[in-house]
């Protein structure tokens, strides 16, 4: 896949750098006040206070939230023909079974891994289960899973040693939720952003709406271009991703009006409000499939047409649940920054939940600070690690490549923290694939940086409204 022309997006505004700039200025607002009325010594006692009294209200939810048990697994199972679709692209060469292992295993040398250490990898990841959990069948099944790696590593796993303990893995969903304190000054800032945030929306003629779990926001065709007797474009469907709501997804919504008015085919725009993944109280975090169901009922009192769905980072997800159940609701499909391509691999949680951040000596200050930041306020928030930790089976969210609905565009960033990109480039190209769609390629991006480039952001927009 490929396609398309090239934009120059060398130009591009940090989307951290902008965050941090509306957090500091929200800041200096909320204490100018205070610090007017009462001096510097009243307001420094008061806050401290108040968010003492905060952190003592919410501790017997932080301790529910942490301890929770993880959600019953589906009652669909994950099919047989996945596994060998994924040793098939291990034998391809798409990644490396050798570093995939290694990775789920927290980087532990090939040689410590034994034969029941894979065996119990793999009842976890495909039937979310001890392996003294299993009967006869499913103990076969991953026997032969484990001997199916062996053959493509060329390489026997040795016995497990009797009394020596086994190896941990990353098994995110049995471990006790990470969550650290976040202060009510963040929060209030964040509900204040998306106060904003709904103004401004409003102000472009959106209307807000709520089906269940999902809050959204829908700006009808007839308001959006100025042809009301141009044929109908298929409706937009935007999911954003984690971090603080739809804020810093303005820029990208308004070229996307301005490109439909300019392209004059009237289109619905609808935008979704997840509240769940951007740093707000919520004591509710929905499942994907509950997201996926409420979306169908509120597209029935939307549109009657299928729809194009734009997913960005977690959005993704919602995009593949939705294509997994819902298909013929869908037309085609943008995800930027897709974490929902090869997830049985280990980098997209580990990267997210476990990993520290970047080197500042290798890859720069600011990506050390902004890997910094999103550990303490998105991977480590309440919210957003219970979705991750307590409800993500991993062959709900993922998307096969097969399962993409025709004329649907990747968008990679090659310097991705969290998504591995160049693995997924080459899954996405695969020579075996007939089908086409169109990926995009951006050599010196991270994760949500086309959201500073005027040029990137224009360019995904063409790529949705105008093909």
């Amino acid at each position: 896949g490929g396609g398309g022309c090239r934009r120059d997006v060398t130009g591009q505004v940090d989307a951290f750098l902008v965050g941090t700039v509306l957090y500091a200025v929200l800041s200096g607002l909320l204490f100018c006040p205070p610090l007017w009325l009462f001096g510097a010594r009243a307001t420094i006692l008061g806050t401290g206070v108040i968010e003492a009294a905060f952190f003592l209200a919410r501790s017997a939810e932080r301790r529910r939230r942490r301890l929770a048990p993880a959600s019953p697994p589906p009652s669909e199972a994950v099919p047989e023909e996945v596994l060998g679709h994924l040793l098939e692209l291990a034998s391809d060469g798409v990644f490396d079974l050798g570093k995939f292992l290694r990775g789920w295993f927290f980087g532990a040398p090939l040689e410590r891994i034994t034969s029941a250490d894979i065996e119990r990898l793999t009842a976890y990841g495909f039937m979310y289960r001890r392996l003294e959990e299993l009967n006869p069948q499913e103990r076969a099944f991953v026997t032969d899973a484990r001997k199916r790696m062996e053959a493509i590593m060329r390489r026997t796993f040795p016995p497990h040693t009797p009394g020596k303990r086994p190896l941990r893995f990353n098994s995110h969903l049995w471990k006790p939720v990470k969550t650290l304190y976040q202060p009510l000054l963040v929060i209030a800032q964040t509900e204040i952003l998306a106060l904003c945030t709904a103004a401004v929306l409003r102000a472009w003629g959106f209307e807000e709406r709520r089906e269940g779990c999902l809050a959204y926001w829908v700006k009808r065709a007839e308001t959006v271009s100025w042809n009301v007797k141009a044929d109908e474009a298929d409706p937009v469907v935007f999911f954003h991703g984690v971090g603080m709501g739809l804020v810093l997804y303005l820029p990208f919504l308004r070229t996307m009006l301005a490109t439909a008015r300019s392209e004059g085919r009237p289109r619905d725009i609808v935008v979704m409000d997840m509240r769940w993944v951007s740093m707000r109280l919520t004591n509710h975090v929905p499942t994907v499939d509950e997201v996926a169901d409420d979306f169908k009922r509120a597209l029935a009192r939307t549109t009657d047409r299928s729809v194009r769905l734009v997913g960005h980072s977690y959005g993704t997800f919602c995009c593949a649940r939705i294509i997994h159940k819902h298909p013929q609701l869908v037309s085609a499909a943008c995800l930027i920054d897709p974490v929902c391509f090869l997830l049985i691999m280990p980098d997209i949680l580990s990267n997210f939940l476990v990993n520290p951040p970047r080197s500042p000596w290798k890859h720069g200050v600011a990506a050390y600070a902004r890997d910094l930041i999103r550990i303490v306020f998105c991977s480590r928030e309440e919210s957003i690690s219970h979705a991750f930790c307590r409800d993500f089976y991993w062959h709900q969210y993922t998307l096969w490549f097969d399962q993409l609905p025709q004329r649907s565009i990747v968008v990679l960033s090659a310097e991705d923290e969290i998504v591995p990109s160049a693995a997924l480039r080459k899954y996405l190209t695969h020579r075996k694939y007939r089908r086409q769609i169109r990926t995009i390629w951006w050599p010196s991006f991270d994760h949500a940086a086309f959201l500073g480039s005027k040029a990137a952001v224009q360019e995904v927009v063409d790529a949705v409204v105008c093909t």
